[in-house]
C-alpha cells in the first residue's frame, strides 16, 4: 500500500449551526455524511465558479473539511461571507495529517473518503502507523491518475464541470435543495456539461513543461500543459483541452512532443 503526504490542510468547523450551514454553502450533501467519513465537495463563488475541490468528514462529532493548503484563506474566507446569525467557528486543525492512498483506507485512518471517480482516497489520522511508507510528494502518482491541484488545474473563474462531469457528480447534490453556487452547476450540467475545456491526462512520448501550448492536427493552439512529473522513468502530464479536440486521441505540443490523450 503506498501512502504520502498530500498538500492538503484541515479546517475544524464547529458550533450549533455547522450542519445547517455548511449543507447551504458546500455543492455535497453535508447531512448524508456520517461519524468517520467523508465525501467530496465544492465550494463556489455565488456566481458558481470554482474556488476549490475539497472534502467534508466527520470526525469525533465534528465537521472537518480538508482543503488545498494553499487555498485554506480563500476557502475560510469564502466561508466567513456568509456567517450571517450562525454559530459557526473555523480553526485549523492541527492534529489530523492528510494522506492519499490508491489502496482501502488503513485502519488507523480517523476518516476517508474517495477523491472523485479516479481511484483515489483522501485519508485523515492522527499519525501514520509504524511499517507505512510515506513520502514528502504523491504528486506525480497524483498527475498519472488524473488528480486536479489548486493553482494548476483549479484556478480562478473556472467553471467545476472542467474537471469532468463525473467528478461533479461525485461531488454535487442534485437533490438536497439550495447552496451557494448552485445555479450554474445545475444549469450546465443540464446542457450536458458541454463546458469549452476539460482536463484530460496526457502520455507525453517527450519532455514538456508546465505552461506549454498543445496543437491539433492543424497546428492550432488548442489548449495548455497544467502539470508535469516523472513516474516510474516515464512523463505524465495534464492538460486542459478545448472541446473541439478533447476526444482527439492525440495532440503535439508547439515544440513537437507528442502526446497522447486519455480521459480522466
Amino acid at each position: 500500500m503506498t501512502i504520502w503526504h498530500a498538500d492538503r490542510s484541515v479546517i475544524s468547523v464547529n458550533g450549533d449551526d455547522a450542519a445547517s450551514f455548511l449543507q447551504g454553502q458546500l455543492s455535497q450533501d453535508v447531512l448524508l455524511v456520517e461519524e468517520g467519513s467523508g465525501r467530496p465537495a465544492l465550494l463556489l463563488t455565488p456566481e458558481g465558479k470554482l474556488i476549490d475541490a475539497i472534502g467534508v468528514h466527520r470526525v469525533e462529532g465534528t465537521y472537518v473539511l480538508d482543503v488545498s493548503s494553499a487555498a485554506v484563506d480563500l476557502v475560510v474566507a469564502r466561508l466567513q461571507r456568509f456567517c450571517f446569525r450562525v454559530k459557526v467557528a473555523f480553526a485549523a486543525n492541527n492534529a489530523l495529517q492528510v494522506l492519499t492512498t490508491t489502496a482501502a483506507a488503513p485502519p488507523w485512518a480517523k476518516s476517508s473518503r474517495p477523491l472523485g471517480i479516479r481511484g483515489f482516497s483522501v485519508v485523515l489520522a492522527t499519525s501514520v502507523a509504524d511499517g507505512v511508507g510515506t513520502s514528502a510528494d504523491g504528486r506525480p502518482a497524483e498527475i498519472a491518475g488524473g488528480v486536479p491541484a489548486f493553482g494548476a488545474e483549479i484556478v480562478d473563474g473556472m467553471v467545476a464541470a472542467e474537471l469532468g462531469i463525473d467528478f461533479v457528480e461525485a461531488s454535487a447534490s442534485f437533490t438536497k435543495g439550495c447552496y451557494t453556487g448552485q445555479e450554474l452547476v445545475a444549469r450546465v450540467s443540464s446542457r450536458g456539461s458541454n463546458v469549452p475545456f476539460s482536463l484530460k491526462r496526457l502520455r507525453p512520448l517527450g519532455a514538456v513543461e508546465v505552461g506549454e501550448a498543445l496543437l491539433d492536427v492543424d497546428g492550432t493552439d488548442r489548449g495548455v500543459v497544467t502539470s508535469v512529473a516523472t513516474l516510474d522513468g516515464a512523463v505524465v502530464a495534464l492538460g486542459r483541452l478545448h472541446r473541439s479536440v478533447s476526444e482527439m486521441p492525440v495532440v503535439h505540443t508547439a515544440s513537437g512532443v507528442r502526446c497522447d490523450v486519455l480521459p480522466v
